[in-house]
């Protein structure tokens, strides 16, 4: 429901800046990338707490596939270098308490 609206806003805005000089459709691309990001760990946390109740190995899959393939290239992301706090969102930062990926994501990925 949140991300619904808020990616309704987002829509409504880039229509309202489309002719309107590049520095104004940057600034929603720059919202829309937090967005995507709080979105995507917000998902990979459902799944990594569904995960440890079920048990089912497809969750985690999808959760460390969440992170490899969107949150971390995001994070990485050397056009928006500012969009995401690349700290927080590396494995084994602020996220690891929070249970948001799977626990061998850190030895698989140490460097990015």
């Amino acid at each position: 429901m949140f991300f619904d609206q808020a990616y309704a806003i987002l829509d409504h805005a880039a229509k309202a800046v489309a002719d309107a000089p590049e520095q104004y459709r940057e600034r929603v691309k720059f919202v829309r990338l937090g967005l995507d990001y709080a979105q995507w760990v917000t998902e990979a946390r459902a799944l990594m707490i569904e995960f440890s109740q079920t048990k089912d190995k497809t969750l985690e899959d999808r959760a460390r596939a969440l992170w490899v393939e969107k949150i971390m290239p995001l994070a990485c992301d050397e056009q928006y270098p500012y969009a995401i706090n690349k700290g927080p969102a590396r494995p084994g930062a602020g996220h690891k308490t929070a249970g948001c990926y799977p626990k061998d994501l850190i030895e698989r990925v140490r460097e990015w």
